[in-house]
């Protein structure tokens, strides 16, 4: 049987390849692979059901993966049903001011504020220049302030996580299963993204407002009821979302206080 032979010069060249290459993988080799641009994510927090002639809570949440790039600009697309409007947390106008400005939310982690864009004037009397802002109904825009940056540099990116709740207002004569759809939008090295759109469901609780224990009638077991719950004696109560009558989306002494109240005659409605 003939046996292959290797010159020693051909161990040698190959050995030499061999160290050769494994240099430039190593000068190389992280630049040869392509690093990811930064991605925002978008996520809302949506009760499932609603109360006509209420407010319904809704926190959008954003986040953001590492990668490369640098996000200039934020801002959110908030789809709400026909006839719901935006609750404003801010003062009326005052004299001489025609239309409410910007509404201005706080963002956390000391990150920049948050605008709801004001809607455009409506005239009423274009000859006594009379005019009312549009209220805030869909689409709801909301615009992150970029944060301040140096003394001649370029406005610095939004901080991430960003969030901000935003309560609605919904009409007395909202009825039967609605969507909130929201849509993220960002800039990238100036050039527009945006996150695929997320929708909750909501549908119209039934029975009767106050009705805590769902026994079909309001009374003051049902204010009985969320104290026993918030005194941790019993661990639910059958209809938590029409003990919810404060509208803050959360059973708290102040709906067992509400009920009461409404009980006495003190208040007219709950």
């Amino acid at each position: 049987m003939k046996m292959l032979r290797i010159s020693r010069r051909s161990q040698l060249g190959r050995s030499k390849f061999a160290l050769a290459l494994m240099t430039l993988t190593l000068i190389l080799g992280v630049a040869a692979v392509p690093a990811s641009a930064q991605t925002v994510t978008y996520n809302q927090t949506v009760p499932a059901t609603y109360q006509a002639d209420n407010e319904v809570t809704v926190v959008l949440e954003l986040t953001k993966t590492a990668g490369d790039g640098v996000i200039t600009a934020l801002g959110v697309s908030l789809v709400i049903p026909t006839g719901w409007e935006l609750v404003l947390e801010a003062p009326d106008p005052v004299e001489g001011q025609l239309c409410i400005p910007d509404i201005t939310y706080v963002s956390p982690n000391d990150g920049p504020p948050v605008f709801a864009k004001a809607p455009s004037p409506v005239y009423l009397d274009e000859t006594a220049g009379a005019e009312v802002c549009n209220p805030y109904v869909s689409p709801i825009e909301l615009v992150w302030a970029p944060n301040e940056a140096a003394e001649g540099e370029n406005n610095a990116p939004p901080t991430f996580p960003t969030s901000v709740t935003l309560k609605l207002k919904v009409p007395a004569d909202a009825d039967g299963d609605v969507s909130i759809i929201g849509t993220a939008f960002y800039r990238l090295d100036g050039t527009e993204q945006s996150t695929a759109p997320a929708t909750s469901n909501l549908s119209l609780a039934t029975g009767v407002r106050g009705d805590a224990d769902c026994s079909g009638a309001v009374n003051i077991f049902d204010a009985l009821k969320i104290r026993q719950l918030l005194a941790s004696l019993i661990d639910s109560i059958g209809c938590p979302e029409l003990a919810d009558v404060s509208g803050n989306d959360t059973v708290d002494i102040f709906d067992a206080l509400r009920i009461s109240q409404f009980l006495a005659g003190l208040v007219d409605t709950l």
